[in-house]
């Protein structure tokens, strides 16, 4: 575990681990993820992004083995940070860090990626399951 953990995460009592390409958003925290495992692959869950449920990313994991990046969708939109990454993906990422190519919907275009559908007819389906939370009111809305 690093020394230089914000005080913000003490009390998940986690290994954290700072960027090691600073300032290059989602991509960077993937490309971290990757370094400091030894893990063949590594699953997503952005923190503004609180409700996916385990079946959910059970569901994620376990649809087509095959490809090496695996990102759910729902009424149209992906959701690139809530999704499983292979080790495969690495070399794609470390050359957009490189170039400074932040995009995680551009890397999905070039690596082997699969859209998984989340619909209502999943025995699993929450409409909360991939709610966006940016903003208080987002909360609020929810909660209401």
């Amino acid at each position: 575990m690093t020394t230089d953990i914000p005080m913000k995460y003490r009390f998940l009592n986690l290994p954290t681990y700072p960027d090691i390409s600073r300032g290059c958003g989602p991509l960077g925290g993937i490309h971290s993820a990757f370094v400091h495992s030894r893990a063949q692959s590594v699953f997503v869950a952005a923190c503004d992004t609180p409700f996916p449920a385990r079946d959910l990313i059970y569901h994620i994991i376990n649809t087509d083995p095959q490809s090496s990046a695996r990102i759910p969708a729902s009424q149209g939109k992906l959701h690139p940070l809530c999704g499983y990454y292979s080790r495969g993906c690495l070399p794609e990422i470390q050359q957009r860090l490189e170039h400074r190519q932040l995009k995680v919907l551009d890397l999905l275009k070039q690596v082997n990626a699969r859209t998984i559908e989340i619909t209502p007819d999943l025995e699993f389906y929450r409409k909360d399951l991939l709610l966006n939370l940016n903003e208080p009111k987002d909360l609020i809305s929810v909660l209401s």
